[in-house]
């Protein structure tokens, strides 16, 4: 027998034991006709082929959680202290744990005190310190200019003096002299001051390019601080992941690590995961969850779909996907954190015709129903399908309306 026959079968007998009804064809009861027939078939009762839904369905047991959580992923590794409780309520963007941050606030603390510093320096450069230094050099350059002026007028009249013979002449070279080194004393002095602004200029220039750069780090570390912080992500009530956490308030992480997430209460969902093969049911499907003990069963929604990343199982062709559902909690309580069935229904197609399993009979290998037309009773040949309950999906040999018989 083909594998295909041999699952259809295997299948079938199934479905027909569940139905309490199971028997079998031989090569001497086709057909059936007359008394024998009446005889044979008088144990048996007349069904009608009918059409049915098919439906493929993939099940798994799934660990109902709060539905569609927004995981809370630290990207550091260090000491992480909780600044809100378990079950807090947040808003999207509140503070609620900031990792170990004494050594920058530490650092905060000295660049402001070095930054303040700074800025008092560059205030005296550029105010006190430049007017004060301003008027000195206008008080000694106005008594270098008044006495190159006095020497000046001395010189005059001296010379004034040489020609009326009034003075000897060496007296004549000596004012020029004096004269000469008051003028080169001004000027002297005027390079200096030069030399003086164009070096203050450059320091207060210096000063204001370290008070620039102090600012950067400052707002580095303002940075680093607020990344240290961890905002809530979403609205919604804080569940820290670690009950340890939770507890102390506080602990070590590694980057990468889910620490928490924020929930919406009122949903429940379940995470699963789902090879290739699997999805072709579960994508666009109609989700149920059962929690057994006479609990009402739960309509879930697909709400995300994710490829696992696992490069070493793709490069082998195989892919796995996870899944997230969630359905209302209303109406559900005392299941959270509690196990489940979570079933993932898709309909193949229109209702098609359908013969109960029961009504099934093979005879190596091949299946074969026992029809009723009239008074006359006979084997028809099946080519069947999809099972579905105790319904296997008719291809060819019956149509919706003809009778067989079921034990």
């Amino acid at each position: 027998m083909p594998k295909s026959r041999e699952t259809l079968a295997v299948l079938v007998l199934a479905a027909a034991a569940l139905a309490a009804g199971l028997w079998t064809a031989r090569a001497n009861v086709w057909p059936f006709a007359g008394d024998k027939a009446r005889s044979t078939t008088a144990d048996l009762r007349r069904v009608a082929i009918g059409t049915h839904a098919f439906v493929r369905q993939v099940v798994r047991h799934c660990h109902v959680d709060y539905g569609a959580p927004r995981s809370i992923e630290v990207t550091a590794d260090g000491r992480v202290e909780a600044l809100e409780k378990q079950n807090a309520a947040v808003k999207r963007g509140d503070p609620i744990a900031r990792f170990d941050a004494t050594k920058l606030e530490s650092e905060k603390k000295n660049v402001l005190l070095e930054l303040s510093n700074l800025k008092e320096r560059l205030a005296f450069r550029t105010g006190p310190y430049r007017e004060q230094t301003d008027a000195i050099a206008a008080i000694e350059r106005q008594d270098l200019t008044e006495k190159r002026d006095r020497l000046s007028q001395a010189l005059t009249e001296i010379v004034a003096l040489e020609k009326r013979g009034q003075i000897a002449p060496n007296r004549v070279e000596e004012a020029r002299l004096k004269l000469g080194e008051a003028k080169t004393a001004l000027g002297r002095f005027e390079h200096q001051q030069t030399l003086r602004k164009a070096q203050d200029a450059l320091d207060v220039s210096q000063l204001r390019y370290t008070v620039d750069k102090t600012k950067q780090r400052l707002g580095d570390i303002r940075a680093e601080l607020e990344r240290a912080i961890i905002r809530a992500p979403a609205d919604g009530r804080l569940v820290w992941t670690d009950p340890g956490f939770a507890l102390k308030g506080e602990g070590t992480v590694r980057s990468g690590m889910t620490i928490g997430s924020i929930v919406d209460p009122e949903v429940y969902g379940a995470r699963l995961r789902f090879i290739d093969s699997d999805m072709s049911v579960v994508d666009g499907s109609a989700v149920s969850v059962s929690f057994g003990s006479g609990r009402p069963e739960a309509a879930a929604t697909i709400v995300a779909t994710q490829l696992v990343d696992d490069p070493l199982e793709q490069a082998r062709g195989r892919f796995e996907y996870a899944v997230e559902i969630t359905f209302p909690a209303t109406s559900h309580d005392g299941v959270l954190h509690s196990q489940a069935v979570c079933s993932f229904s898709k309909a193949l197609g229109e209702p098609a015709p359908a013969i109960p399993a029961a009504a099934i009979m093979f005879d190596n290998g091949n299946p074969y129903a026992r029809s009723v037309e009239g008074d006359q009773f006979g084997l028809v040949a099946l080519e069947l399908g999809e099972v579905s309950g105790s319904y296997v999906r008719v291809l060819s040999g019956l149509q919706p309306g003809d009778i067989v018989l079921e034990p």
